[in-house]
C-alpha cells in the first residue's frame, strides 16, 4: 500500500493525557461513520506510516479523544503533526451506505458452541470477510454473506454462523 491510497480523515493534537487518550481534530470532510473502524494509518513528519488499533474512543460536543491499543506509540506522537487516515477501501466501503457493524471483538457461535472470536474484518472487493480466531489460536476466514453469517447481536457481542463446517477444518 501507498501514501496515496490512504484517505485523511483528521490529526491528533500535541497533548496526550494520564490515560493515554489524544485529542483528535476532524477534516472538513470527516465523517461519523469513519470511527466505526477500528484501524487506522497514522502519517508522520517525513512520510513515515505507522498502522494502529483504536481501543476506545470518547465523544463530546466539543472533542474527541481517541486511545490507540499500542501503548509504546505514545513518546512517538507528543509534540508531532500526525495525520490520521483510513484506506481507500475502507473509506469506500463506509461511503457505499453498506451496513457496517463492527464486529471485532465478537464471539462466533456455531450450532450453539464457541467456535472463536473474530480478530479481523476486511472487503475482498465482492463482500466483506471476517477473520476469526479458534481456541486454538488458528485463523481461518468467513464470508460476510447471508449463506455464512446468520445473525449478529450487538447487544450480546456475537456473531451467529452457519454452514461453516468446510471453512473449520481448513484451519485445523
Amino acid at each position: 500500500m501507498r501514501i496515496s491510497d490512504l484517505y485523511q480523515i483528521g490529526r491528533l493534537g500535541n497533548f496526550i493525557n494520564e490515560d493515554g487518550y489524544i485529542q483528535f481534530k476532524k477534516d472538513d470532510s470527516f465523517q461519523p461513520d469513519y470511527l466505526s473502524i477500528n484501524d487506522f494509518f497514522l502519517i508522520f513528519s517525513k512520510n513515515r506510516v505507522r498502522f494502529v488499533t483504536k481501543e476506545h474512543i470518547i465523544e463530546s460536543d466539543r472533542k474527541i479523544l481517541i486511545k490507540f491499543k499500542e501503548p509504546e506509540l505514545l513518546p512517538d506522537l507528543a509534540g508531532q503533526k500526525v495525520k490520521v487516515c483510513l484506506s481507500k477501501k475502507d473509506i469506500n466501503f463506509i461511503q457505499a451506505g453498506t451496513d457496517y457493524i463492527n464486529t471485532n471483538g465478537f464471539n462466533v457461535m456455531f450450532k450453539q458452541q464457541l467456535i472463536g472470536v473474530v480478530v479481523d474484518f476486511f472487503d475482498n472487493g465482492a463482500h466483506g470477510v471476517i477473520v476469526v480466531k479458534n481456541v486454538n489460536e488458528k485463523e481461518f476466514m468467513i464470508p460476510f454473506i447471508d449463506i455464512y453469517i446468520s445473525k449478529i447481536s450487538e447487544e450480546r457481542r456475537l456473531v451467529f454462523v452457519q454452514d461453516v463446517e468446510d471453512l473449520i477444518t481448513l484451519c485445523e
